[in-house]
């Protein structure tokens, strides 16, 4: 055979010949590096599944152990802190609450010609927004000066509320009466 040979097709053949076997090659190529892609994950999962139930077992046994070393004094202190907590919080809300001694100083302190007060009792608001409630119980000598009691009441700066019933002003004196004093 001779050293030199040759070749009877045309370039364009040629190079459309050697441009298809590298498409075949390349297509070859990237299906053997897909399918090893696949081979690899699939191989992956069982070590996965491992990893994912070891997790789980000590997670578990984590909790276990977290469980086993409370105490009984453990369990005594928290409740004695939920205890102390909701204390405190109460405790908290008293200094912004209105007082019992300041309502009735300031019951006291509005001058009542002709108004005796006998008895009266305080209820604190239940909730950081309600109201406080007193109901003063006494005797008028008239009408006009259980009225003029009655508005002086209303005009205090944090009363929201002066309830006395219509039935209080059936009498001319000696007027026995029942307020309700609702505000802050």
């Amino acid at each position: 055979m001779y050293p030199e040979l040759t070749n009877l097709l045309q370039r364009s053949y040629v190079r459309q010949l050697r441009h298809s076997y590298f498409l075949r090659l390349l297509t070859l190529g990237v299906i053997m590096a897909v399918l090893l892609l696949v081979i690899h994950a699939l191989l992956l999962v069982p070590s996965y599944l491992y990893a994912s139930t070891r997790l789980a077992a000590e997670n578990r046994q984590l909790d276990a152990i977290a469980n086993s070393t409370q105490t009984a004094q453990e369990k005594q202190v928290k409740t004695r802190f939920a205890a102390l907590s909701t204390d405190a919080t109460y405790l908290s809300r008293l200094s912004s609450m209105p007082t019992g001694s300041g309502a009735i100083r300031a019951l006291i302190s509005i001058p009542s010609p002709g108004v005796r007060i006998s008895s009266f009792s305080y209820a604190a608001p239940k909730t950081a927004g309600a109201d406080a409630s007193m109901i003063v119980s006494g005797t008028a000598d008239t009408r006009d000066a259980l009225r003029a009691y009655t508005v002086a009441l209303g005009a205090l700066p944090y009363v929201k509320n002066v309830d006395l019933p219509i039935s209080a002003y059936a009498q001319d004196s000696n007027i026995n009466f029942t307020l309700t004093v609702t505000g802050t």
